[in-house]
């Protein structure tokens, strides 16, 4: 194979894999972006429920799996963190961390 065989054969690839990057990030901002109701637009609270907003991930996804496993006083929370995977969360939480904090 011939350098200019591979080089077309790596651009391919890799525009190949760049819409299911994109997919999978409208996924996670999709489930993220259910939390408005209470969490504010983009996790930006106006109410008394904590902002999201710029939070690490991690600190958001522990929260998350407490309240799956149904840790403190019971709230909505519970349900809605049951109705999703850790990985799900995971990726919920980054979508959190990567917005800039209030």
């Amino acid at each position: 194979m011939s350098c200019a065989q591979y080089f077309a054969l790596s651009v391919l690839v890799v525009m190949g894999a760049a819409p299911m990057a994109t997919a999978a990030d409208r996924q996670a901002e999709s489930w993220a972006a259910s939390c408005a109701a209470c969490h504010g637009t983009g996790g930006y609270s106006v109410g008394g429920m904590p902002a999201l907003a710029g939070r690490p991930a991690s600190d958001v996804l522990t929260r998350l799996r407490a309240f799956r496993a149904g840790e403190g006083e019971p709230t909505l929370m519970h349900q809605i963190a049951r109705g999703y995977s850790d990985v799900e969360l995971a990726r919920i939480a980054t979508v959190f961390a990567a917005q800039p904090a209030p």
